[in-house]
């Protein structure tokens, strides 16, 4: 049996089951009616909705390109995964923890918020210009420069690992 063949044969029985078990019906345009396009679409539904509910994200619509680091992540294996952790982020959390500060928890939100200094401030119910501020002790004690998108990006993937660590990841189950 072919792939091709092997994936149309898992796709009806996925369609056959929603149909029997929960009385769901399937209609087709002649634009829609690869079988295998349907099954990706139900794949990247499915995995944004674990990503969703695992993660406990807030907002309201979820598209999977939203999730696309993440599968890519899950793909490797946690002992490697962890090599990727960013270095500055061990750094920030010890100082934050050692100093009572919320460096990393401003990073994260800042990250966040698209780098929005609002919007962030407002989440962190600090004032801008307290925001502002940390911003500088953070380039002064780490070299962390937050305007930087590259050392962000590092921060970002960082913080992406380290909230899949924290879920009970049976990515495996889903796919």
């Amino acid at each position: 049996m072919t792939d091709n063949t092997s994936n149309q044969v898992e796709i009806q029985d996925i369609l056959d089951n929603l149909h029997d078990n929960y009385r769901m019906y399937f209609c087709f345009s002649d634009e829609f009616s690869d079988l295998f396009k349907i099954f990706n679409a139900y794949k990247e539904v499915k995995l944004t909705s674990f990503f969703v509910t695992s993660l406990n994200e807030i907002n309201k619509y979820y598209t999977y390109d939203d999730y696309k680091l993440y599968e890519v992540i899950c793909n490797i294996p946690p002992v490697i995964r962890n090599k990727f952790i960013c270095s500055a982020y061990f750094k920030i959390n010890d100082y934050d923890k050692t100093n009572s500060t919320d460096y990393i928890k401003t990073i994260y939100n800042y990250v966040l918020n698209e780098k929005d200094i609002l919007k962030t401030s407002e989440m962190l119910f600090i004032h801008k210009n307290t925001l502002y501020y940390r911003f500088k002790r953070i380039n002064e004690l780490f070299s962390i420069n937050c305007d930087n998108n590259k050392e962000l990006f590092k921060l970002y993937y960082t913080f992406i690992i380290i909230n899949l660590n924290s879920i009970e990841l049976d990515y495996n189950k889903i796919i």
